[in-house]
């Protein structure tokens, strides 16, 4: 009996994780950017999103030229806080906010892997699709913890697997 109840929740797993997988590959990036559409007011949430991925601040030059920001603006912010990284990246994604009318979480995932931080670049696509999907909708339990990294061969970001931790409403761990 415990062999079929394990058996039953490792294929009910496997399909919740494929409908996942499936559907975050197949979302309309341009639809998807356009609800999305990053602001100044989401300035935080970008710095978190960053700080949270272990993005280096002192690559935020880098970063600006990747946004498509002009270097005599990065040169004025590098004159204003010398030795500040994390001031100049602030005031570098202040910038972009605000010119960029199109700023979005993939453009600053491409400027991010652009430096060379392709774990940063994944962990922000990641952290963008947790904030487009309503998991609460598609399952029972609570989410404890979830990873989405594509394949090497289906994304220029981190190698990786689908993992998907459940935990039913009896606080048993499913997966």
């Amino acid at each position: 009996l415990f062999s079929g109840v394990c058996l039953f929740s490792l294929v009910i797993s496997l399909i919740l994780i494929e409908f996942l997988f499936t559907g975050l590959v197949n979302i309309n990036s341009t639809t998807a950017d356009k609800a999305n559409i990053l602001t100044i007011s989401d300035l935080q949430k970008v710095l978190d999103v960053l700080d949270d991925g272990y993005f280096p601040s002192n690559k935020w030059l880098n970063l600006g030229l990747s946004l498509g920001l002009l270097n005599p603006k990065l040169d004025t912010i590098e004159h204003n806080y010398p030795k500040d990284s994390e001031r100049c990246l602030q005031k570098c994604l202040t910038l972009w906010l605000t010119e960029d009318i199109e700023a979005t979480w993939s453009k600053l995932a491409d400027a991010v892997d652009n430096t060379g931080e392709k774990a940063v670049a994944a962990y922000i696509i990641v952290a963008s699709w947790i904030t487009m999907i309503p998991l609460h909708a598609l399952v029972v339990g609570t989410v404890t913890s979830l990873v989405l990294v594509y394949p090497s061969s289906q994304s220029p970001y981190s190698s990786g697997a689908v993992l998907c931790r459940l935990v039913d409403p009896a606080n048993s761990l499913v997966m």
